[in-house]
């Protein structure tokens, strides 16, 4: 099965806002009603060190089992 959540480096949590803030915002779009592919790609630190970056790209819509089940798992995030 694949994780419920995913925990995202902090290395790539400025590449999730701009998506957040770029992509789906702009099409009014929440992240937990479409897919959402993830893809590395090198980046380099200021000091030259090599390493890999998430990239995000909007997939589909989720189908409605998929959505049901999705609501289902973020019921057991809720505070």
């Amino acid at each position: 099965p694949l994780p419920a959540a995913l925990n995202i480096p902090p290395s790539s949590l400025q590449s999730f806002k701009n998506f957040r803030m770029h992509v789906l915002q702009p099409l009014g779009i929440r992240p937990h009603t479409t897919t959402t592919t993830l893809s590395l790609v090198p980046a380099k630190s200021k000091g030259g060190v090599a390493y890999y970056e998430v990239h995000f790209d909007l997939g589909e819509a989720l189908t409605a089992p998929m959505q049901a089940a999705v609501d289902e798992i973020r019921g057991l995030f809720a505070v």
